[in-house]
């Protein structure tokens, strides 16, 4: 057995007071649970969590949505999360209903722990407490490589706040964790609807990314890009950055 630190505690044919050969000994990888998700560091010397206001926030309520898996890798996914024209197509089903495909242009900058996209105000088909139309607009961290965090903040005041976890498990196979928070949550009866409708929305996106091959171009002239995907460009910038690619 073991202790904490990696060390030999005990060796069943020694006894006690036996001395423990230093070379028995596990390699320790440094892991936190946070915002009901269990997280592992694999490069010691790197960035800690993310920072999740929020969660210290009495106003709102922690909700965990659970873990959707996906047959592509995770920048693919994390790709996804930061273009905004595919939600008039992709997410007719759900929240996405009669909107305008022509929408405005995100605004996307580096920072010290990835990128922030900011995305103007745009049409929903409904918001949280009205099932009406209205508007929202969303501001987007991706923790690099694969965390995002988006803060939705909603016409009739809700700002409901996605903690989305790509965790690989290898190149064409991603586990996302899915954790919501929102600050409209009083009584416990409108949590079944809130789980339905984030895996709804995250099958709408699996039935597509499924289909997309795994290998993630970093170089952003390997594809064609409009002017609405400066996020996506900004992403593999950071993200080629981050893993030593040349001239990213």
């Amino acid at each position: 057995s073991f202790g904490a630190d990696g060390r030999v505690a005990e060796i069943p044919q020694l006894p006690p007071s036996a001395s423990m050969p230093p070379s028995a000994c596990l390699d320790v990888i440094a892991t936190s649970e946070w915002a009901g998700m269990v997280w592992v560091n694999l490069d010691p010397d790197g960035r800690g969590l993310p920072v999740l206001d929020e969660l210290a926030d009495p106003a709102f309520r922690m909700i965990r949505i659970g873990a959707i898996d996906y047959t592509t890798s995770a920048p693919v996914i994390i790709d996804n999360n930061t273009d905004a024209t595919h939600i008039a197509h992709v997410h007719v089903g759900s929240f996405g209903a009669d909107q305008d495909p022509r929408i405005p242009v995100s605004t996307a900058t580096r920072t010290e722990f990835g990128l922030r996209i900011e995305s103007p105000e745009m049409p929903v088909a409904r918001t949280p407490s009205d099932p009406r139309p209205g508007t929202r607009r969303a501001s987007t961290e991706i923790w690099l490589p694969f965390v995002q965090i988006t803060r939705l903040h909603y016409s009739d005041g809700t700002t409901h706040v996605l903690l989305k976890g790509c965790c690989p498990v290898d190149d064409d196979r991603t586990t996302v964790h899915l954790t919501v928070l929102r600050d409209d949550l009083d009584e416990p009866d409108p949590v079944d609807e809130i789980v339905d409708c984030e895996l709804t929305v995250e099958q709408e996106d699996r039935a597509i990314l499924d289909t997309v091959p795994g290998g993630f171009p970093l170089a952003p002239r390997l594809q064609s890009h409009i002017k609405h995907d400066r996020p996506g460009i900004v992403y593999r910038q950071a993200l080629g950055a981050h893993v030593g690619h040349p001239g990213s």
